[in-house]
C-alpha cells in the first residue's frame, strides 16, 4: 500500500475508493499506536458516516503494520485516551454503514481491539492476532472478542479469531471484492442490537482500565 499523506491527519490516512471510506492506521516502526491514532479514527469514521458517497468503512494498516502495542503518555493523556476510546465505540456502534477491518499485519492487544470493531474481520492468514494474558482492554475487547473461539494470541484462522483469513498475496483484492458484495447487508442493525447488552460491561471495562493505569476516573 502506498504511503499516502492526507491533510489534517498525522497518525492515519483516509480517503474514498470505490464508495469505500478507507482508513489506514500509520503505527510507528515497531507497530505501536498512540492516543492520536484513536482520536483521528474518531474524526475519520465520523467523516465517513456523514459522506453520502461512502457506502462502507474499512480500517486497515500501512505496509504490513496494523498495531501490536501502545505508547502511553502521562495520566492526563490517559484520561483523554479513554474519552477518545468511548467516543470511537459510540460512533462505530451508531454509524448507519457497514464497518469492515482489513488486518494486513500483526494485530495484538490494542490492534486486535481495533480489528474487532469491524462487523466483519478480514485478515491475512500469515499474521498473528489476539490478546496477551495481561492486556487491559480499552475498546470493548472483553466483549467483542466473545464472538470468536480463541481470542488469545495465535495465527489468524477463519472462524477462530477472525471471520475470514485470506492468502496475503491477494489480500486487498479479495477483501475489496468481499466488501463490495456485502456492503448492502444490514450490519448496523445487528450491531445496534448487540450494543444494547454491552453498555454495563463497557462501563466496568473503563473503570478497570483507569485503575490499572493509575489515572483518575472522571466524575
Amino acid at each position: 500500500m502506498s504511503d499516502i499523506r492526507v491533510d489534517g491527519y498525522k497518525s492515519i490516512s483516509f480517503w474514498q475508493e470505490d464508495n469505500i471510506g478507507l482508513v489506514v492506521l500509520r503505527p510507528d516502526d515497531n507497530s505501536r499506536l498512540e492516543t492520536s491514532h484513536i482520536s483521528e479514527l474518531v474524526t475519520a469514521v465520523g467523516t465517513a458516516a456523514m459522506d453520502d458517497g461512502v457506502k462502507a468503512v474499512a480500517i486497515t494498516g500501512l505496509n504490513m503494520r496494523y498495531g501490536t502495542g501502545f505508547n502511553f503518555g502521562d495520566s492526563k493523556e490517559t484520561e483523554n485516551l479513554v474519552e477518545y476510546c468511548g467516543a470511537l465505540l459510540s460512533l462505530v456502534y451508531s454509524i448507519e454503514k457497514p464497518v469492515f477491518t482489513i488486518v494486513n499485519g500483526n494485530a495484538i492487544d490494542i490492534g486486535y481491539e481495533i480489528a474487532l470493531l469491524g462487523d466483519v474481520v478480514l485478515s491475512s492468514n500469515a499474521i498473528e492476532v489476539g490478546f496477551s494474558p495481561s492486556y487491559t482492554f480499552m475498546l470493548g475487547g472483553s466483549i467483542t472478542s466473545s464472538r470468536f473461539k480463541n481470542p488469545g494470541k495465535g495465527k489468524a484462522v477463519s472462524g477462530v479469531n477472525v471471520d475470514i483469513a485470506y492468502n496475503p498475496g491477494n489480500l486487498l483484492d479479495d477483501t475489496k471484492k468481499y466488501i463490495t458484495e456485502h456492503s448492502s447487508f444490514d450490519y448496523p442493525l445487528i450491531r445496534r442490537r448487540r450494543m444494547i447488552s454491552f453498555r454495563e460491561s463497557l462501563l466496568e471495562e473503563r473503570e478497570h482500565f483507569f485503575k490499572r493505569h493509575g489515572a483518575q476516573i472522571p466524575g
